[in-house]
């Protein structure tokens, strides 16, 4: 079983073998910011994949998960305890197939596009790893530069543990410790789940944000949010 130690070991790593071509990093979170209909808010693509892939939530699950945190590391590692002996291919072949279904939301797959040629892009999520990969591969993004939670399976390939869990206080120290590695980041955000990842980079951004004064900089559309990571670096 993962604990906490283990897991903020295991973050390190994965930040150590980020792809950055560029020390100027723009960090992203991914469910319900860069997919989903262009109008209204977007889509939390994890919830819909792990609805498919957990057993069916109880009162107990909803009480613990209320005093823990649902964002917290106890509180994801049990949402993805629901989903233990499931094959991992049952896992991608459901993201596959969800991400088809789910658009990019306001053109966000020409900006990341964009992006990656001039800055290192990466994403950090709370959600499900496999689900980040499932959509990005569309755009060719690299998974290495997806730090995200991530399930760990045995030889048979079933799902049994966690080999990453990513909070919200997680996130928050992906970004410091990229900085203390000499990296400049814009950070880019919707809620309060986003917070500590805003708050420890050098520019914040909260994206059509649902949490009132979540960053002082704020991008009402994608040609906004653009302008500001530009206007930022050069």
């Amino acid at each position: 079983m993962l604990d906490k130690p283990t897991n903020a070991q295991n973050l390190r790593n994965d930040v150590e073998n980020l792809v950055l071509p560029h020390n100027e990093v723009v960090a992203f979170d991914f469910d319900e910011l860069v997919v989903g209909p262009s109008s209204g808010k977007g889509v939390h693509l994890t919830r819909r994949v792990m609805e498919l892939m957990s057993r069916p939530m109880t009162d107990v699950d909803k009480k613990y998960l209320e005093e823990v945190g649902f964002c917290s590391f106890d509180g994801i590692s049990h949402l993805q305890s629901m989903a233990y002996g499931k094959a991992y291919e049952v896992l991608v072949s459901v993201c596959d197939e969800q991400a088809r279904k789910v658009p990019w939301r306001d053109d966000f797959d020409k900006l990341l596009r964009e992006l990656s040629v001039l800055f290192s892009v990466i994403f950090i999520s709370s959600g499900v790893k496999e689900v980040c990969k499932a959509k990005l591969k569309e755009i060719d993004f690299l998974g290495a530069n997806i730090i995200a939670t991530e399930f760990g399976s045995n030889s048979s390939g079933i799902l049994i543990d966690n080999r990453v869990v990513v909070s919200e206080e997680d996130k928050g120290e992906i970004v410091s410790q990229l900085r203390r590695n000499g990296k400049k980041v814009v950070a880019v955000g919707h809620s309060l789940g986003d917070k500590s990842m805003l708050d420890a980079s050098d520019f914040p951004i909260s994206y059509r944000e649902d949490t009132k004064d979540l960053s002082q900089n704020k991008a009402t559309n994608i040609a906004e949010l653009h302008k500001m990571i530009m206007n930022f670096f050069i």
